[in-house]
């Protein structure tokens, strides 16, 4: 805690890109700011995604160049170490942390570390080490974002069966040969780094590569040819029955009978959001059959001072999303309500064997709009 003040203009529940950004932003406009983070300062995004596994995707880009070296004059093979990289990243995440702080500092941003929970839509409990206390806000943004979904047939063991949230929280296991399971946006990125780290992948889905994304076929293409100059295929359709971890590594029995043996598992399964212990009933606010909170086009849930921002409300589930929602959300709490988010017109992202994105509609799309797409 960085000051003794109980009432502020915003407060803000979640520290991570979308939590962070809404936090500076207003803090810039003249409010009054509070931000509140029960674990890592910088939320998911900075600690257990989008920097670790953008540092570790810079890495296998240098590995991956190694393929032209012989064109270019220049000898020798590079080679990847899974645990210095990893310890390489966790320096990068720490000097990046140490920054959020400062900056918040200087803007006078009071920061409190706890778990935030609503008492009623003004006002909020904080549970920290030191004990329960409480701050009124006029306005409070939920930025809480989400947490890794695990899927039946699996479970969480810690050197065995990691989550995508466990892998940064400390180094992974030795095994060389690891399985990736999922077909998303995770797992086609992790993919791809664990093979140009040094591991053997092995990548088993129920699904297509990337089918909730409206990549075109011809951005799909490039990519599977890509992977598979360095070997990596995905195998769809699998039927998960079980996993054991009672040995010395991991047996997966699949639908048909097979059994895969690998040394470990990294679940690249997708997250669902995180509401739990915020009370959002007390406040009025909603959340949907899926868990999201619900919320308007302005991005205010059903207690009108209150909004909700990136993974806790937004099915796309990217930082940039939660960007573009921390910037929207604290305009309109200033200027009235006169934005209203499109999250199709936000970038999509993957860093993969190629780097695709996508922005705005496709060609079905536009068609269903009666438009006529041109493609070239």
């Amino acid at each position: 805690m960085t000051e003794t003040n109980n009432h502020f203009d915003l407060a803000v529940i979640g520290s991570g890109p979308g939590g962070y950004r809404a936090a500076i932003l207003a803090a810039l406009r003249g409010l009054s700011v509070a931000i509140i983070e029960k674990a890592d300062w910088g939320g998911c995004c900075l600690n257990r995604g989008c920097v670790p596994k953008k540092d570790w995707y810079h890495t296998a880009r240098l590995v991956a160049a190694n393929r032209h070296f012989a064109g270019r004059g220049i000898s020798g093979e590079l080679t990847a170490d899974m645990d210095k990289a990893w310890d390489h990243q966790e320096a990068v995440v720490q000097t990046v942390q140490e920054s959020y702080v400062d900056y918040m500092k200087r803007l006078k941003v009071t920061s409190f570390e706890g778990h935030g929970r609503f008492i009623d839509a003004t006002t909020i409990a904080i549970d920290g080490q030191d004990g329960t206390r409480e701050i009124s806000a006029k306005h409070t943004i939920i930025a809480t974002g989400g947490t890794a979904y695990i899927p039946e047939g699996f479970e969480a063991v810690p050197g065995k069966v990691l989550t995508s949230d466990m892998l940064f929280d400390e180094r992974p296991p030795s095994g060389k040969r690891v399985a990736i399971i999922g077909s998303g946006v995770i797992a086609t990125e992790f993919a791809y780094i664990f093979s140009l780290l040094g591991k053997e992948v092995v990548w088993l889905a129920r699904s297509p590569m990337l089918r909730k994304i409206p990549f075109s076929p011809q951005a799909m293409g490039t990519l599977k040819s890509a992977l598979a100059t360095h070997g990596i295929e995905l195998r769809q359709g699998c039927r998960f029955e079980s996993i054991d971890t009672t040995g010395d590594g991991v047996t997966i029995h699949l639908g048909d009978g097979e059994t895969v043996e690998v040394d470990w598992v990294c679940l690249g399964t997708g997250r669902v959001p995180h509401t739990e212990g915020l009370d959002l009933d007390k406040a009025g606010v909603e959340t949907d059959a899926r868990g999201f909170v619900k919320r308007n086009d302005q991005l205010q849930t059903a207690a009108p001072n209150i909004y909700a921002i990136g993974d806790v409300a937004s099915e796309w589930m990217t930082a940039n999303h939660a960007l573009s929602d921390a910037t929207i959300a604290v305009d309109n709490i200033i200027d009235g309500n006169t934005r209203k988010q499109d999250s199709l017109w936000v970038p999509l992202v993957v860093y993969s064997a190629v780097e695709l994105a996508r922005l705005g509609m496709d060609e079905d799309m536009a068609e269903d709009e009666e438009l006529e797409p041109a493609v070239g």
